[in-house]
């Protein structure tokens, strides 16, 4: 207990303890004798705001003491003198320096946790997303052995069928070519009969014209110039595409090897005549296109699956325009079409497996990634350029010779 001037009135063991009083000496004694002047001043400032509002207030204060620094919680009272105003403070001071420390504790210890359980959730974050990305390129690299699969067990039959069509193939164009010849020497022994007709009595003669009417001699006999070229023709066409078949599918080629690539987008082409004629006029312009080191039949199926893409782009009639040239060290194949084009939110989509914007069953979606596929196989990259409503390019660069080890098939 001290009076407004900041003197000790009364004080208990404990603070002559902390102050250094001898027992019931306290008597008197100022605060000034103990504490800074700034601290005694804080002290009786505070206890001019308690003698003014008559109400207690509580404050925490940190007091030295030998070897040690205490905090207490005091609670500070007026006391009324003998007039009935307060003359006096009451300090009753709670030692609460341990509870501190536990506090302190407490909250390092939370503080760890909470570092903890942020580096422990950073982790997981992290190790999630690597899961994703595995399952994301297990789910990628399943699709394009699945495809690659049914692609070359597709490869085999056409090679297989082509190799069984061109057998009779090559027999009945030789057998065409044999009856061209026959039939021009019939029509040259009838000619060669042709004089002798009026020599003939009335009523064979009128046989023979009755016979060459009867079989449209005129009409066949001009005709048969254009069967047989037309017949030729067709048989030209079906030998084509034999070629084609075999030159797409390329039947057990998995050795990298320097390959011209316009017989390969040339054999695509044809093969894909029929879809492509209907749809759109295609223009190919060739520049400089040097040997490139690669897997033949993989390109092939990548040409067919962008030019199929061009295609199913277009929905009326369009323009699908093939290019190739070469800059440095690096061989490029540009197919364009004049199609819908690909929205924007789309195009960073396009090459993943499963993804496409196609009417159900019109597409599987794993066209373009497997394409995509094929050109990171042969350490190349593909660029795509679309404006919706006006058509999409397609550009894929290839090194000439691959520096590194090429990729497994």
């Amino acid at each position: 207990m001290r009076d407004l001037d900041g003197r000790l009135l009364l004080a208990n063991r404990r603070l002559e303890e902390i102050l250094g009083i001898p027992h019931g000496k306290a008597y008197g004694l100022s605060h000034y004798d103990f504490f800074p002047r700034e601290v005694v001043d804080e002290m009786l400032k505070s206890d001019r705001q308690v003698l003014a509002t008559g109400a207690a207030q509580e404050r925490e204060l940190t007091l030295p003491e030998p070897g040690a620094v205490r905090t207490y919680i005091s609670v500070k009272c007026p006391l009324p003198g003998e007039g009935g105003e307060p003359d006096a403070i009451c300090v009753i001071a709670t030692d609460i320096t341990d509870r501190k420390r536990a506090e302190a504790e407490f909250n390092r210890y939370q503080e760890h946790l909470e570092d903890l359980v942020t580096q422990r959730t950073e982790e997981l974050t992290r190790s999630n997303e690597s899961l994703k990305n595995a399952n994301r390129e297990l789910a990628r690299v399943h699709a394009h052995l699945l495809l690659s699969e049914k692609m070359a067990s597709i490869g085999q039959l056409a090679a297989g069928v082509a190799h069984e069509i061109n057998n009779p193939v090559a027999f009945i164009h030789s057998n065409v070519t044999t009856l061209e010849s026959y039939l021009r020497h019939l029509l040259g022994v009838v000619q060669a009969y042709e004089p002798c007709d009026r020599m003939l009595p009335p009523d064979q003669l009128v046989a023979v014209q009755a016979a060459k009417e009867e079989a449209d001699f005129e009409y066949v006999r001009s005709d048969i110039d254009s069967l047989l070229g037309d017949t030729e023709d067709g048989l030209d066409r079906v030998k084509r595409i034999i070629h084609a078949l075999r030159q797409f599918s390329r039947p057990g080629e998995s050795k990298w090897q320097l390959t011209d690539l316009r017989p390969g987008i040339e054999s695509t082409l044809n093969l894909l005549r029929s879809e492509l004629e209907h749809k759109a006029s295609v223009i190919v312009e060739y520049g400089e296109v040097p040997p490139v080191e690669c897997l033949p039949s993989d390109l092939n199926q990548l040409f067919m699956n962008l030019l199929v893409n061009a295609a199913q782009a277009i929905h009326d009639r369009g323009i699908i325009s093939v290019r190739t040239g070469s800059v440095d060290q690096e061989l490029w194949v540009e197919i364009e079409d004049s199609g819908e084009g690909i929205a924007p939110e789309n195009l960073h989509r396009i090459f993943d497996p499963f993804f496409t914007t196609k009417p159900v069953g019109k597409g599987t979606g794993l066209g373009l990634a497997l394409s995509y596929r094929i050109v990171e196989n042969h350490h190349g990259r593909i660029e795509v350029e679309s404006d919706p409503g006006r058509g999409s390019k397609f550009r894929v660069w290839l090194p000439l010779r691959q520096t590194g080890p090429p990729a497994a098939r």
